[in-house]
């Protein structure tokens, strides 16, 4: 996940998301730690300008988080 920074407003709103803690301002704009990011897309939910996009390096996994509830489906392991 990445931010446009030029799009960002700096509400806050993504940073207060995230499970990871991966966000922070810098320079009253969001900024995304690459390093503590999981790209589970919450970050993206809660932008209410659209700032945040899908740059990832794991698409495959984010596709599978994106489609899968075990737990709505029955199949508990």
């Amino acid at each position: 996940m990445k931010v446009d920074r030029e799009l960002c407003v700096g509400c806050g709103a993504c940073i207060n998301l995230c499970p990871r803690l991966a966000l922070r301002l810098i320079d009253d704009r969001s900024f995304i730690d690459q390093v503590s990011c999981i790209e589970c897309g919450t970050c993206r939910a809660g932008c209410g300008v659209d700032a945040i996009f899908c740059d990832c390096r794991f698409p495959e996994i984010l596709l599978l988080n994106l489609t899968s509830d075990t737990y709505e489906k029955g199949e508990r392991s």
